[in-house]
C-alpha cells in the first residue's frame, strides 16, 4: 500500500466514479482502476461496489477510508514541516 494508491482509493471514493477520480487526480482512468485493483488484491477485500454508472464503498472501504485520509494529511504535514525547515513555506 502506497500514498498513491491511498489518493486514488479516496478520490474514488469522494468522487462515486472512477473517471471522475481520475480527472481529479490527473491522471488515466485505466492507471486508477489498477491501482485500485492492486490495493484490493493487497488487502484481501473488495473496496467498492461497482456498477456501470457509480461506485459505493464496501464495509471493507468504509473502513479503510478514514485511515487513508489519516495517511495522507499525516504525510501533507511531514512535507510542510520539513519545508518549513527549509525556510521554503511561505505564509
Amino acid at each position: 500500500m502506497d500514498l498513491r494508491q491511498l489518493s486514488y482509493f479516496v478520490a474514488v471514493a469522494e468522487e462515486g466514479q472512477f473517471t471522475r477520480a481520475a480527472i481529479r487526480v490527473s491522471v488515466a482512468q485505466p492507471a486508477v482502476s489498477a491501482q485500485i485493483r492492486r490495493l484490493e488484491r493487497e488487502l484481501g477485500e473488495a473496496l467498492f461496489h461497482r456498477d456501470r454508472r457509480a461506485v459505493r464503498l464496501t464495509g471493507a472501504g468504509e473502513a479503510l477510508l478514514p485511515h487513508a485520509r489519516a495517511a495522507l494529511a499525516a504525510a501533507e504535514r511531514g512535507r510542510d514541516e520539513i519545508a518549513s525547515l527549509r525556510g521554503l513555506l511561505r505564509g
